[in-house]
């Protein structure tokens, strides 16, 4: 069951319930709470969201390109309205796919470049610790060889 105030991203609709009825708002909670497809929230307006401004000198628009919510939720006649959820269409998935399998081939590209650097970076540190061990070693050789000397062999 989610938590109150999280969104479920499998929802297809919104029960949408005015912010001054809380009671609605918990009643279709419970009685919704079910049905993974509707998700119940409180109307978060305020208002309007753009402010009338001064008329231009002419309407370019042929009518307002806003949708009303039909019915608008008023608090005595109509505290809650079902909408729709936007659901992504079939291309649009499409395209999120494909950017997601570009995002993946560029990884797994990306790892195999890692891969080659991190064996190479093996490589020199072996040799590294090899011309380490070799210097070492005759280091130790030198040191023996001027002992023996100092002996008179």
């Amino acid at each position: 069951m989610r938590r109150v105030g999280e969104r479920d991203p499998a929802a297809y609709y919104f029960f949408v319930v005015i912010r001054s009825r809380p009671d609605i708002l918990a009643r279709a909670q419970e009685c919704l709470a079910v049905n993974s497809h509707i998700e119940v929230i409180a109307d978060r307006r305020l208002g309007q969201r753009r402010a009338e401004s001064a008329p231009c000198a002419v309407e370019r628009r042929v009518s307002d390109r806003r949708r009303t919510t039909k019915p608008p939720l008023d608090d005595r006649t109509h505290p809650t309205v079902f909408v729709r959820k936007y659901v992504p269409t079939y291309a649009e998935l499409q395209q999120q796919v494909d950017a997601l399998t570009r995002r993946v081939q560029d990884a797994r590209a990306e790892k195999e470049q890692l891969q080659q650097e991190i064996m190479h970076l093996t490589a020199n540190l072996q040799a590294l610790t090899a011309a380490e061990a070799i210097r070492r070693t005759s280091g130790a050789l030198a040191a023996v060889a001027d002992r023996l000397a100092r002996w008179g062999h």
